[in-house]
């Protein structure tokens, strides 16, 4: 038989049941992340450089453009989860809440895009009480916000970023879980600990718990970065061509007389800024018994170079492009692909953006609309289950789909016409004039619109007889 289990065992396995043992895993050093291998995007950094390519790259910048305006393009609501009094009163306070800010739901949610550019966006929650329009300064709260609601309730006065350059260092707790983010921000300059549950933490992804994320720009970065460099030869190599070559015929003791160098150091500099503009000219002594020294001549280059900069410039875009998914941007520009493969793609694209949207809602679900009900939960007694800001993001199809789709389903014999409303809807999207509700009566009456004949109300056909057997003996 099994002997049985001692108190301080048993104690010991209790203790083993609610402790953590392990680690996520994260590379960090203090408050500093170090997951990123390459040292020039490490820290403020590759902040850096991600920010120049979002900015100074016209690429990337269209990518990110599609993006937030797909995002903004999305409609949010507020949904109860509850068919109580109380559940119907928390989705209309919620709502409330969202629209009685500082500012508009529509640039918060914009602000949170900035995620896509650095990994992650960190936002302060600020509370208020709702005390109307006419608030009255106390000793505690000198300047109060004002609210369009006098109910007393504690309300959002505002969802404020702590931008990613800000950043000094993360707090951890023993187990490795964020406690929160300290910054150093102008224009005081003071570090300031904002923590994990008065904020907001949006993030592209969360692998091992990286407060930082991951850029959807660093994918790009490589192709990005020789991009760069072939576009900065690219143009040296123009205007070199288009001014030639500088060559200056000089004695040669300007090249072994050290005493000669400051001469020679200006003749140099001469050459290196040659550029050809309005303010072009040089200004050089001539002997007339040596008239080759100091002659200055500019050579040209012949030919065609052995390798196509554009081809290859092109080929990284759509590295770039293709990293998230949006390289449908450059469909068309170099006389390749097709209106159904754009479509396509962007269809893909949207998909993976839902994937954002979903994570910027899980967290403002989990993490702002629990916290603004537990600050008022003595109000809301009764509550079954707390509302949910939820979104829509509707697909605008081309005419070309709405007309494929319609000829389908007439064909598989459904009732499309006479249909007033799906016939604006048509005519509208196609920039056409909509029929009023009286003409279309009138073509209605005057048969210009005809049902899909019924299948099963047809006359059968007559069968053609047999032909009869003729005797031929």
């Amino acid at each position: 038989m099994p002997e049985p289990q001692t108190a301080e065992l048993l104690e010991e396995q209790q203790v083993e049941t609610f402790s953590e043992i392990g680690r996520t895993g994260l590379t960090r050093f203090g408050g500093h992340i170090k997951e990123e291998f390459l040292p020039e995007l490490q820290g403020k950094k590759g902040q850096k450089i991600y920010r120049e390519m979002a900015e100074n790259d016209a690429v990337v910048s269209a990518i990110l453009f599609a993006v937030e305006q797909l995002v903004r393009g999305a409609e949010w609501s507020v949904e109860a989860h509850g068919e109580e009094d109380a559940d119907i009163l928390a989705a209309d306070f919620l709502e409330q809440c969202i629209t009685d800010m500082s500012h508009s739901w529509e640039s918060f949610i914009s602000e949170i895009m900035s995620m896509l550019i650095y990994g992650w966006s960190y936002f302060e929650v600020c509370w208020k009480v709702r005390a109307g329009k006419e608030a009255q300064p106390t000793a505690e709260e000198p300047n109060p916000a004002t609210s369009h609601y006098d109910d007393g309730l504690i309300g959002i006065r505002k969802l404020a970023i702590r931008s990613q350059d800000s950043l000094i260092g993360w707090a951890f707790d023993e187990a490795g879980g964020i406690r929160g983010m300290t910054q150093l921000a102008p224009p005081n300059y003071t570090p300031t600990l904002i923590p994990i549950s008065k904020a907001l933490l949006f993030r592209t992804q969360e692998a091992k718990g990286n407060p930082e994320g991951r850029s959807i720009l660093r994918g790009a970065y490589r192709s990005w970065y020789f991009k760069c460099n072939i576009e900065e030869i690219e143009g040296i190599g123009i205007e070199r061509d288009l001014a030639g070559l500088p060559v200056m015929h000089v004695p040669k003791e300007i090249l072994t007389n050290t005493a000669l160098s400051s001469l020679r150091t200006e003749l140099e500099s001469i050459i290196r800024n040659i550029r050809r503009d309005e303010q072009e000219g040089v200004l050089l002594p001539w002997d007339k018994d040596f008239p080759d020294a100091y002659k200055l001549e500019l050579l040209s280059t012949g030919g065609r170079r052995q390798f196509d900069t554009s081809e290859i410039i092109g080929r990284y875009d759509a590295r770039i492009a293709g990293v998230v998914l949006a390289d449908f941007v450059l469909i068309g520009h170099s006389a390749v692909g097709s209106f159904a493969l754009a479509t396509e793609k962007r269809h893909i694209f949207e998909k993976a953006v839902l994937g954002w949207m979903d994570s910027i809602k899980g967290v403002i679900n989990t993490h702002l609309v629990s916290r603004l009900f537990e600050l008022n939960f003595a109000s809301f007694s009764g509550l079954t289950a707390l509302p949910e800001l939820v979104y829509t993001m509707p697909h605008v199809p081309t005419l070309e789909e709405v007309v494929d789709v319609v000829s389908k389903m007439a064909d598989a014999g459904a009732t499309i016409f006479p249909n007033l409303a799906l016939t604006n809807f048509i005519l509208g999207y196609a920039g056409l004039p909509e029929l009023e509700s009286d003409e279309y009566d009138e073509m209605l009456a005057a048969g210009d619109f005809t049902k899909p004949a019924d299948p099963s109300q047809a006359e059968p056909e007559e069968e053609e007889p047999e032909p009869a057997d003729v005797d031929l003996t």
